[in-house]
């Protein structure tokens, strides 16, 4: 994405909020959190979205709110949580010549539906990317240089700091989608 470009971001766990950072830390003019939680929703705000659309029913309804949010569509939709209709939303929230990028690993016989007129007549695309299509060698030096900067905040992504010997608690938390990043201190 290019500064000053619109992104939308479904689903605000771990995930979905780091690319909230992200789309923030490369430029992104307006950043629009899509969640079914109105806590996660509250988390997306604070790790730097800038707008926010509750989880509307159905995919068709979602897209549109995040259409009227945010204009005429977003430049990029991230989806971030798995479910095909999420995936769908997205694409449905994207402008003419908007991507959808589909992150998070799918049900492995999961289905996405697209309106088929939306490929030639908008020239709308969906992307997969997978660890953020990143070069570690490359990018992690660049993703610590934006955090040292304060452009990159990812302490704020963790809610937890447990001790070793409470693994079990961390699992917990992250099964009942209870916190953003549990961090597990091995020196305690």
């Amino acid at each position: 994405m290019r500064p000053g470009e619109r992104v939308a971001v479904f689903g605000c766990g771990g995930v979905g909020l780091s690319a909230i950072m992200g789309a923030r830390a490369a430029g992104a003019l307006h950043v629009i959190a899509v969640d079914i939680s109105k806590q996660k929703l509250a988390d997306a705000i604070d790790c730097g979205a800038t707008g926010t659309v509750q989880w509307q029913g159905s995919a068709e309804e979602t897209g549109a709110a995040v259409l009227a949010l945010s204009g005429t569509g977003v430049d990029y939709a991230i989806e971030a949580t798995g479910r095909p209709e999420v995936a769908t939303a997205c694409f449905l929230s994207t402008r003419a010549r908007g991507a959808a990028v589909l992150i998070s690993i799918p049900h492995p016989d999961a289905q996405v539906t697209f309106p088929a007129l939306s490929f030639p007549r908008k020239e709308r695309r969906v992307l997969g990317s997978e660890y953020g299509s990143c070069v570690p060698l490359y990018d992690f030096p660049m993703i610590l240089d934006l955090h040292h900067q304060g452009r990159l905040p990812l302490k704020k992504l963790i809610s937890h700091r447990l001790k070793l010997d409470e693994v079990n608690d961390a699992f917990a938390l992250m099964k009942d989608h209870a916190s953003r990043r549990v961090l597990l201190d091995l020196r305690q």
